[in-house]
């Protein structure tokens, strides 16, 4: 924001009259600003959060309707079953069917898990070059403004540095 002053008008002695932009004024608040920052940076924080671990929680859903838990579950009814009749052949064969089972729900789990890692180690490398060309804005806004002095009150670049800084 700028303040401005009037200027006289006298024609005969070639002043033209009108106004002048006095020095820029800020009238950004600081405390506001860095709270919103703060907030946004939660925001931030959960949504990733939520967004990796969704990738994990079908893996081990504790409502037991898929991933290990289940499967877990299927052997120890299984062996129960075998406890009651130990010599009986399905039963048994049940037990190794079971087991079998759980084996490959573990590993599909464990590719899961090496793909959500993967996905993972994408995002971080997306994120860090977002981090990265954001600092080379800020780095270049700074350099124009210790360079010359009038772009220190230029309330556009000023914006655009706020604008950067998450």
């Amino acid at each position: 924001m700028q303040s401005c002053h009037a200027v006289p008008v006298d024609v005969g002695v070639g002043l033209p009259g009108g106004v002048l932009a006095g020095p820029v004024q800020n009238a950004r608040d600081a405390f506001a600003e860095q709270n919103v920052r703060n907030h946004q940076s939660a925001l931030g924080f959960y949504q990733q959060k939520t967004t990796l671990l969704s990738g994990v929680e079908g893996n081990f859903d504790v409502s037991g309707k898929s991933g290990l838990p289940p499967a877990i579950n299927a052997l120890f009814q299984s062996f129960s079953r075998l406890s009651v009749n130990p010599s009986d052949p399905a039963s048994r064969q049940a037990v190794l069917d079971q087991a079998n089972q759980l084996a490959q729900t573990f590993h599909t789990s464990a590719s899961n898990l090496g793909v959500t890692s993967q996905s993972i180690d994408r995002q971080t490398s997306a994120t860090f070059d977002q981090i990265n060309r954001i600092g080379a804005s800020i780095r270049r806004l700074n350099s124009e403004r210790l360079t010359d002095p009038t772009v220190g009150r230029d309330a556009g670049l000023e914006s655009q540095l706020n604008s950067l800084i998450p």
